[in-house]
């Protein structure tokens, strides 16, 4: 699992056999009688439709990775891009040649 910052949204991505997993976590406003709620927004995307991963690191900051689809391209800050870069094209890879 990799921590991932998209749009100043903190979330994270899981890489599984067949998809890639991201998870935002969102924040309703507080109200006055009511706290804070904390809502996840789950996105699957299918490493079958994974056309591009691009990988540009960054000394000062976080690294960023972008991977197209043919439908979005997703671009997000992750923690250790290299090690997610890496993974995922080999997992990528392995289905391809299954």
């Amino acid at each position: 699992m990799y921590t991932i910052r998209e749009k100043g949204r903190n979330g994270s991505l899981e890489i599984t056999s067949d998809s890639l997993v991201r998870v935002i976590h969102e924040k309703e406003p507080p109200n006055f009688w009511t706290k804070r709620r904390v809502h996840d927004k789950l996105k699957v995307i299918p490493l079958e439709s994974v056309t591009h991963v691009m990988y540009r690191p960054n000394r000062l900051r976080t690294d960023v990775v972008t991977i197209s689809t043919p439908d979005k391209t997703w671009k997000w800050k992750v923690v250790h891009a290299a090690e997610f870069v890496t993974e995922l094209n080999d997992a990528v890879a392995s289905l391809q040649n299954a």
